[in-house]
């Protein structure tokens, strides 16, 4: 029986040195180990895509960012961020071209947040994150998409229509001087003012990308401390409260 107890109370102890080393070891890690940073990620949820027409991010062009036909402009800030957080690149993921690596920039001499431009064609952004670490917000500004492929066309079609053939068989018929006269009346400067006022696309102005929310959950990276720290004091909480078995004397 006294064996018995002996060998009850050594195994205790051990569980009990294992018991405290296991708290000891949650603490300094949970006090320790670097911070886990995901603000650089994507803040919008893009895990079920977010297409270029969509319309809670789309916003018209003001014809500056030089867009051809079909093509897609995805803006990206980060806020809480200046020049001085440069160089930084973001690497977005679209379902069709897959990933694009961009480099950032800072408007008003560098005292503007970083801003991202990557120009892709009819897509699906899928996930982004940029190089900043920090705990600000990596956001999809907006998406501005470029003219339709018919307007492309129109000025040349209307170009080529007013180069007609009658001056010339006038010309021909007459043999005369005047005729000439009236072809350089014909080719006059009016149509193509015409066209530049029919084809002129309005310029509309972009809201500020400076001021982009930053409110809206945050993906609570340090929550794993909390945990660990809950833990050691539950098993510190058992070690205490828990009696050791006495040995029996004879």
């Amino acid at each position: 029986m006294n064996g018995m107890s002996s060998s009850l109370a050594v195994r205790d102890q051990l569980l009990r040195r294992v018991g405290w080393f296991a708290v000891a070891g949650m603490l300094g890690v949970s006090l320790l180990a670097p911070a886990v940073v995901s603000a650089n990620d994507l803040h919008q949820d893009a895990s079920n895509g977010i297409a270029w027409n969509d319309q809670s991010t789309t916003h018209e062009c003001d014809g500056s960012e030089g867009l051809a036909a079909g093509q897609v402009l995805w803006h990206f800030v980060h806020t809480g961020t200046d020049g001085s957080d440069l160089p930084a690149t973001v690497t977005a993921t679209f379902t069709t071209a897959g990933a694009l690596t961009v480099n950032g920039y800072s408007n008003g001499g560098g005292n503007a947040i970083v801003m991202y431009d990557v120009v892709t064609g009819r897509d699906t952004l899928t996930g982004a994150s940029d190089t900043i670490v920090d705990d600000n917000l990596l956001n999809l500004s907006h998406i501005c998409v470029g003219p339709e492929a018919s307007q492309s066309t129109a000025p040349s079609q209307s170009a080529e229509a007013s180069q007609s053939t009658a001056p010339s068989q006038s010309v021909e018929a007459s043999q005369s001087t005047a005729p000439s006269e009236s072809v350089e009346a014909s080719q006059s400067t009016a149509p193509s003012e015409s066209v530049e006022a029919a084809t002129g696309t309005p310029k509309l102005t972009l809201p500020p990308t400076d001021t982009v929310s930053g409110n809206g959950p945050q993906s609570g990276g340090d929550s794993w401390r909390l945990g660990l720290m809950v833990l050691a004091g539950l098993l510190a909480s058992l070690l205490l409260l828990v009696p050791s078995p006495k040995r029996i004397r004879r």
